[in-house]
């Protein structure tokens, strides 16, 4: 009957292939939908106090992004199937040639939607650039995936959803176009062509998300408080369709460099990390170069023989949400509690971004991870000569060492770290009999440690050094060297296996540590240990995921002269003013972020940090100036909260009429310092200009005189204006 009354409608106005593209949409969107609900179920913990109406709410405002990546798919079917002579109305070979090419089509983006799962549950975000990242190591990433998560289950439910996608797709194409064997229908003169005009202004509707002035954003799915629900409103092609629209654009049309004239912008950046005593260097062009007349430090270091040692250690997936010395009552970090106490610990200290790359960026060269610039270590605008932590410490004549558990190739890091100065490297193939390489990255981290303490030792005798150490084995697929030094993890549910990479990276840098102390080295080094970024745990405190970038920071060294925990709030980016102004460096430097131990700054310091994301105004940036959080939403709204970490993180929102001109106050000034920011990076501006550096004997890096120093007194007297 149903094919009767299909005959009858279609016969003579509609082509029916215009019928079978409409179910096919229908079909699409459901497929997307269930894809939808295999997400919320698999990342359910994260969904917080979300009732069920949102919940809901989220499969409501994802329809219009599943419509949109359905009626992308279905288009060039659209255009196909109509050709003259040889549309679907004319050729059996090309329905079966769209049946096959549809259900192929189908079972690669299932399996894409799929491993967006664990994407998901991993960085709380659907598909950003990241996941363009991960494509340049294809080896390493098969790996850990393999390794960690259960694709075989994986595998078979693809095969479940296309399989079930090719049946109703068959059963489609019968009731729509076959009609034994052969197409009957006969049609009046153009109405095929218009049928078909019509069906293509339809899906362009469809692709815009509805009849609106603007197509659709990232923004749209920002409907809730609730962070998590506002991901699932988005779809992951369409996520990952703008992300690569991004990655491979130009952002030179981010709203974050329209917000104020730059002068106006420089002067809020160094209102808030440059020091009153500080000179300006180039002031017309650059931002924050500049020198310091004295160091002023609440903290030092005790003089010794000569210059000291300097090592870095970069920590990987270091949550400070386990560290005991942070204040957790979930700790697992004994050995780090331990050198904590000895040295100074900022429990109250945040990664600028998610990903390693960011975190290396900022602490090394004290630059913000800066929305629409998500991999500056392999983006052509970082190939500039920074002045860099390893640069500065190598033109006073330190050695320079990198040393690392995996490939040097990773995150373009053996070119980027030359270019910045670093000479020694060593990685995964410099490493003979260690006690673990493992399936995926490389060595153990005590592998690293144990190479690090021979470099170390050798370099020592021949003057001061500086290292970063990047450690690795706290990473999936957390394949770590057996038998452990603890019982396992065993009340953590699904976190037992990170857990257990976090007590075992805390092991081994108690060990590390502990074995330094036999060295020489050891008593002239200044040690800085900082995660590079957290990992997601619970609660999702505002879109930022507050919990995700905080970390400990700790300065140890046996010539401190004195020790203890400070809650400033402190980022990556104050690693190297703070390790120069220990050191006793007042050499010019154009560092992002203010030295924490400096008692020249009048008022507190701020921290600006953002996740990985996708389009520079479609992500959340946020703001920490003492237990005040500002967070810039993907949506475009700015909100203010008051937050707290451990031991029961949370946060109140500020509503009230003195929140609200704070609020204010530090919108302005995030948006003034990442305009700044963003407007010097790609113009070079960022780089060190030869004319303007003093002579360092030895270094074959110049010798031409600074330009006449610009005081503050101009520029401040500009911002009080």
């Amino acid at each position: 009957m149903e094919q009767a009354l299909l005959d009858r409608t279609s016969s003579r106005w509609v082509p029916r292939h215009s019928y079978f593209f409409l179910l096919l949409i229908l079909l699409l969107v459901i497929v997307l939908e269930l894809l939808r609900l295999g997400m919320i179920l698999r990342n359910r913990t994260s969904l917080g106090d979300a009732g069920v109406g949102l919940i809901l709410s989220a499969f409501a405002y994802g329809l219009r992004f599943d419509l949109a990546v359905a009626c992308y798919i279905t288009l060039p079917f659209v255009v196909i199937g109509h050709l003259p002579k040889w549309g679907l109305r004319h050729s059996s070979t090309l329905r079966r040639v769209i049946l096959v090419a549809l259900t192929v089509g189908m079972v690669v983006l299932i399996f894409i939607l799929l491993a967006e799962y664990e994407f998901v549950r991993e960085f709380q975000t659907r598909y950003n650039q990241l996941a363009f990242e991960y494509l340049d190591q294809p080896k390493t990433v098969v790996g850990m995936v393999w390794y960690n998560y259960s694709v075989v289950r994986y595998l078979l439910l693809c095969a479940l959803l296309a399989g079930g996608f090719a049946l109703a797709l068959r059963w489609i194409m019968q009731r729509t176009l076959i009609a034994k064997g052969t197409i009957t229908e006969r049609l009046e003169p153009g109405y095929e062509g218009i049928s078909m005009a019509l069906l293509i202004a339809g899906l362009v509707i469809g692709m815009r998300g509805g009849v609106q002035s603007e197509p659709l954003r990232w923004g749209d799915a920002y409907h809730s408080n609730n962070d998590f629900v506002n991901q699932m409103s988005l779809n992951g092609l369409f996520a990952l369709g703008r992300s690569a629209a991004d990655r491979f654009g130009h952002q030179k049309s981010s709203p974050w460099l329209r917000h104020m004239p730059l002068e106006e912008a420089r002067a809020i950046t160094r209102r808030l990390v440059v020091e009153p005593d500080e000179a300006l260097l180039d002031s017309d062009q650059r931002t924050v170069l500049r020198k310091d007349s004295a160091v002023h430090n609440s903290v030092t270091l005790r003089k010794g023989a000569r210059a000291p040692n300097v090592v870095l250690v970069l920590m990987e997936s270091f949550s400070a949400r386990f560290v005991g010395a942070c204040g957790s009552r979930q700790d697992r970090t004994p050995e780090f509690n331990r050198l904590a106490a000895g040295g100074v610990l900022f429990d109250h200290a945040f990664s600028s971004g998610t990903h390693t790359h960011q975190g290396v960026f900022s602490t090394l060269l004290s630059f913000p991870n800066l929305p629409g610039y998500e991999y500056l270590m392999q983006n052509m605008v970082a190939n500039q000569p920074f002045l860099s932590l390893p640069r500065l410490l190598k033109q006073r004549g330190y050695q320079t060492l990198f040393l690392y558990n995996g490939n040097l190739s990773w995150d373009n890091m053996e070119g980027f770290f030359r270019k910045q100065g670093v000479d020694r490297f060593i990685g995964a193939r410099d490493y003979v009999k260690p006690i673990q390489r493992d399936r995926v990255w490389g060595v153990s981290d005590q592998d690293v440690f144990d190479r690090a303490n021979e470099e170390f030792e050798a370099a020592d005798a021949k003057g001061p050094f500086f290292s970063l150490v990047l450690t690795l084995s706290n990473h999936a697929p957390f394949d770590l060297p057996q038998p452990l030094a603890f019982a396992p993890t065993a009340d953590m549910g699904e976190l037992n296996k990170r857990i257990d990479a976090v007590r075992y990276a805390d092991w081994a840098v108690g060990r590390f540590m502990e074995r330094a102390r036999a060295h020489k080295y050891f008593q002239n080094t200044l040690f800085v240990f900082v995660g590079d970024h957290g990992f997601h745990v619970d609660p999702t405190l505002t879109e930022a995921h507050v919990l995700y970038h905080h970390v400990p920071l700790v300065f140890y060294s046996p010539m401190l002269t004195s020790t203890g925990v400070i809650p400033t709030p402190a980022s990556q980016l104050n690693v190297m003013p703070t390790v120069l102004g220990l050191l006793g460096i007042n050499a010019p430097q154009s560092c992002w972020g203010r030295n924490l131990f400096s008692t020249d700054f009048p008022d507190d310091n701020m921290v600006m940090f953002k996740g990985s994301g996708g389009s520079g105004s479609a992500q959340a940036v946020a703001m920490i100036r003492g237990d005040k959080l500002l967070v810039v939403g993907s949506e475009g709204t700015t909100r203010l909260w008051q937050y707290r970490l451990n031991p029961d993180p949370g946060i109140v929102p500020l509503t009230d009429p003195a929140s609200q001109a704070m609020l204010n106050s530090m919108q302005r000034d995030l948006h003034g310092y990442v305009q700044s920011a963003m407007t010097e990076l790609p113009s070079h501006k960022i780089e060190r200009p030869e004319s303007l550096l003093y002579p360092i004997a030895n270094t074959g890096e110049g010798s031409a005189k600074p330009e006449q120093d610009r005081g503050l007194s101009a520029a401040r007297s500009g911002e009080a204006q």
